[in-house]
C-alpha cells in the first residue's frame, strides 16, 4: 500500500477530513492532498506528526519509502556489478598475451617442463586447434605458469586453457 492510500485510510478510520489533518499539521489543505496523491513526500518532521495525529508508528508510513529506497539499492548494485564483470571482461582482453605466432606446421618442437608435466609445442598446438575449432591460420600460444593456463590467439580469436 503507497504511503498516499495509508494516509487515507488512517483519516477515515479516524473520521477525519483531510482539513482537519492539514490544520492539525500546521500545513495548508493543498499540501496534505499531495500527501495522499502521492504527489509530495513530507519532510521526517512532518511524518512525526502524521504519526501522532493518525495514531500510528511513524515506520508504517516510512515502510513503502524505504522498501522503494531498498530496491533502488539493489538495482544500484546489480548495474554496479554488471558494469564490474564487464569492466574485468574488457581488462582480461586487454591484457591478452602478445606473443610471437608459433608456425603450426614448424618441425621443432620445444619441450616445457612444468609442475611435473611435460608439454610441448606439437601437444600444444594440437589442443589450441581442438579448443579453437580452426585448423589454419596465426597461432599465438603464452603460457602463464603463475596461472596453470595457455593463453592462445588464434584468427584474432582468443582463448585459453587449464595445463
Amino acid at each position: 500500500m503507497t504511503f498516499g492510500k495509508k494516509l487515507t485510510k488512517l483519516r477515515t478510520a479516524k473520521k477525519m477530513t483531510q482539513k482537519d489533518v492539514a490544520a492539525l499539521m500546521g500545513v495548508n489543505n493543498s499540501t496534505y492532498s499531495r500527501y495522499e496523491k502521492d504527489q509530495l513526500t513530507p519532510t521526517a518532521e512532518k511524518y512525526e506528526k502524521l504519526a501522532k495525529i493518525l495514531g500510528c508508528e511513524t515506520s508504517y508510513l516510512t515502510e513503502e519509502i524505504e522498501k522503494a529506497a531498498e530496491k533502488k539499492a539493489a538495482v544500484k548494485k546489480q548495474v554496479s556489478a554488471k558494469k564490474s564483470a564487464t569492466k574485468k571482461t574488457s581488462e582480461k582482453k586487454a591484457m591478452a598475451p602478445k606473443a610471437a605466432p608459433v608456425n603450426p606446421s614448424a618441425k621443432t618442437i620445444i619441450e616445457v617442463q612444468y609442475a611435473g608435466k611435460s608439454l610441448n609445442t606439437e601437444d600444444i598446438i594440437k589442443r589450441v586447434k581442438s579448443e579453437s575449432k580452426a585448423d589454419k591460420g596465426d597461432i599465438s600460444i603464452y603460457i602463464k605458469p603463475e596461472e596453470n593456463r595457455v593463453y592462445y590467439v588464434v584468427n584474432g580469436e582468443s582463448g585459453s586453457f587449464e595445463i
